[in-house]
């Protein structure tokens, strides 16, 4: 008893000696100091009435970095950041630059937290997104343990994230490498980015500036300011991806979803200096800014493997430094493949295999009691839709279906000829019938 009583007073010890950060640290209530669009002072008023008592983190200075339209249930998405400063007057980014210390002191990113948040129409607030921050939301439930093939390993991205550019294209592999964005607030826990760069006078092969999905995935938090728009995405099976440096669009809201693939948006040429993001380049030079999680020192997009550690990409037997071009391929290829047999673009099995499980989430899953959002069902579909692709490329590449094709166009040439005939000899007959019979 007395060793427990003793163990009890030195953990109340060493909670209490502890040093503790943001709202904690200096006893002031959280509250929303910045905004980098219009929001309605409302909307402003319930978030701060909400961070007073639920603050997400323990910061005391909050910024809005979006706030949606208002739906017909009266509800309003809010996209949020922390920013952790001891000056809520100094200038802060939400990506690829961040606030210098004095000398002599470490720099540190100033976006601690990166979330969103859904106000009710009775001025209640709860959490849309944190962006896996929450326990909950980094662990895996029994279901993905128990289905490993289904639910492949949440961060580190795999052979069917693609490069988020149009298929046969190239784009620069950005001078900065692996960098952690700065004041980007999620890369402070694990994520990771690189730039994409192109220009309109780096030559045919170069992709333009539309950007295009690495994987599907849900709107989850919206950066905007005057000048470009952020977004982090959410896929069915929790990885998050962001894409920065677009021009504003109107699908650029939170709760939008991207299939792999779809246009995002386009990105802005030029310099510019925001809140949402920053770039220093040439008039008709562009960039993307895109944010991942690693897993195990590397992450992979189609046939290429980033390593964190060297900032190189191993693309099959090359290899691709900063200020080199990666080519999308459109697949996971090996040497010799042939890439014509690959497509970026939605064939008709995706439509078929997508309108099949937005059916059954719409007549059954919907309707469950208590039902959740139906990842099981979405990675079914990815399963079966990269089996289909898989098969649809073995047979191009290794059957030839030019004879088959032939013989079936022929059949079907001849059966559309007895078709025809009939036809004629039907409508003959129907005439016939019609005409009056003389000197009845």
């Amino acid at each position: 008893m007395k060793k427990l009583f003793v163990f009890l007073v030195a953990v109340l010890l060493f909670a209490a000696l502890m040093p503790v950060t943001g709202a904690q640290a200096e006893g002031e209530t959280p509250y929303v100091f910045d905004t980098t669009m219009p929001v309605d002072a409302e909307i402003v008023d319930d978030v701060n009435s909400w961070l007073a008592e639920n603050a997400p983190a323990p910061f005391p200075y909050w910024a809005i970095t979006y706030a949606g339209e208002t739906d017909e249930l009266g509800d309003t998405f809010v996209s949020l950041v922390a920013v952790d400063t001891d000056n809520p007057n100094e200038k802060w980014y939400l990506s690829d630059r961040h606030v210098e210390n004095e000398p002599g002191e470490e720099d540190h990113t100033v976006i601690a937290w990166m979330g969103s948040v859904v106000v009710h129409a009775d001025h209640s607030v709860s959490v849309f997104s944190d962006g896996g921050y929450s326990d909950e939301a980094q662990s895996n439930n029994a279901l993905k343990l128990a289905l490993p093939v289904f639910f492949p390993e949440k961060d580190g991205g795999g052979p069917n994230v693609r490069f988020p550019w149009q298929f046969g294209k190239s784009m620069m592999y950005g001078v900065r490498a692996v960098h952690a964005a700065g004041g980007g607030g999620a890369y402070a826990t694990g994520f990771e980015a690189v730039d994409f760069l192109g220009g309109d006078d780096m030559g045919a092969g170069v992709a333009t500036n539309r950007v295009l999905a690495a994987a599907t995935g849900e709107v989850d938090y919206v950066c905007q300011d005057s000048s470009t728009v952020t977004i982090r995405t959410e896929t069915p099976t929790g990885e998050f991806y962001i894409y920065a440096h677009l021009l504003d669009n109107s699908s650029l809201i939170e709760g939008y979803t991207f299939y792999q693939g779809d246009t995002i948006g386009f990105l802005r040429y030029g310099t510019f200096d925001n809140t949402c993001g920053y770039a220093n380049q040439q008039a008709d030079h562009y960039h993307l800014h895109f944010g991942f999680k690693p897993a195990s020192g590397s992450f992979q997009m189609q046939n290429c493997i980033l390593s964190i550690s060297t900032e190189k990409w191993t693309c099959g037997t090359e290899i691709v430094s900063p200020g080199n071009m990666l080519k999308n391929l459109g697949s996971t290829l090996t040497e010799g493949d042939d890439a014509s047999a690959y497509s970026n673009q939605m064939s008709f099995f995706d439509y078929l295999l997508m309108g099949g499980s937005q059916l059954v989430q719409t007549l059954l899953i919907d309707h469950l009691p208590d039902h959740e959002s139906n990842a099981f069902l979405y990675a079914i579909y990815n399963a079966v839709n990269v089996s289909v692709r898989i098969a649809r490329v073995m047979v191009y590449q290794n059957i030839s279906l030019s004879w088959f094709m032939a013989a079936l166009t022929f059949s079907l040439g001849v059966k559309g000829v007895f078709i025809i005939a009939e036809l004629v000899a039907f409508g003959l007959k129907a005439f016939k019938s019609l005409i009056p019979i003389v000197g009845a």
